[in-house]
């Protein structure tokens, strides 16, 4: 994962990103605390510390791991009132030499599907102290969303930039070879448990646009010349509700998995 994906972002990443529910991050906790010590958690891919915000007053310590420098300043705002020792390293994932035994979690907030998922996993399955866990988050994109809406505001997407899905100025979104789960098992670690929770988001024009200026998808990177069209088109379409909001019916997901002791390192 490069910083290029989400070039210029790192502002409205941090201020329009739906939070991780507080409900959804005990239960990361609570699969955790049966499975490993909580001495450390590893935050790959991570952003502007949403995920780490949530599951770091559980830990001994916290390091962040993100390419971006923009979105690790807006981590270092976003965290300071931690009291847990918070490490921050300006990074891709596939470059970085985790510390061994300092940490026995490792979590993806909506970062797995940029790595290079069996070269991460051979890094930490080295790295994590034993017994050692890996949570991957995933949310709802609206790629994915059945809400007719969300396939409205596609649709003005691609009209403007073409059908295949952008990831900023790196190119395109990247097809895995694998699934998640799969993915974890080819890197020795077994899934044990899957935590899914519904939140509904109701968005504001405003609101919605900014969700979008923090995409890899639809940045003000990525739409270019066409970004003033785009954002005028989706408040037009906001502007058919009755009360100018409309409803995101938003799942968040999580595999947790635990390293396969009986594979060879």
């Amino acid at each position: 994962m490069g910083s290029s994906i989400f070039q210029g972002t790192a502002g409205s990443y941090a201020r329009f990103r739906v939070p991780y529910p507080s409900q959804f991050v005990s239960q990361i906790v609570e699969n955790c605390q049966h499975l490993c010590r909580m001495r450390g958690v590893a935050d790959i891919g991570a952003g502007t510390g949403e995920l780490v915000d949530g599951l770091a007053p559980y830990f001994g310590r916290a390091i962040l791991v993100e390419p971006d420098d923009a979105m690790i300043g807006e981590a270092r705002k976003r965290l300071a009132p931690m009291d847990v020792p918070i490490e921050f390293c300006c990074s891709r994932a596939e470059e970085f030499e985790f510390p061994s035994g300092k940490f026995d979690v490792a979590t993806f907030g909506n970062s797995f599907h940029w790595l290079d998922q069996d070269a991460v996993l051979s890094k930490l399955r080295g790295a994590l102290a034993s017994p050692s866990v890996v949570v991957v988050v995933n949310s709802t994109s609206p790629f994915r969303s059945s809400a007719s809406w969300q396939r409205e505001v596609i649709g003005i997407i691609e009209s403007a930039i073409g059908q295949r899905r952008r990831a900023g100025t790196a190119g395109y979104f990247p097809d895995q070879p694998f699934t998640q789960e799969e993915s974890l098992e080819r890197g020795g670690f077994s899934v044990s448990a899957e935590i899914a929770w519904m939140h509904e988001q109701s968005w504001g024009a405003e609101s919605y646009v900014g969700f979008l200026q923090s995409t890899s998808f639809a940045s003000d990177v990525v739409l270019g010349h066409r970004r003033d069209e785009v954002h005028r088109a989706i408040r037009d379409l906001f502007s058919s509700s009755s009360d100018g909001q409309l409803i995101d019916e938003m799942e968040f997901h999580a595999l947790v998995a635990v390293k396969d002791l009986g594979q060879a390192e």
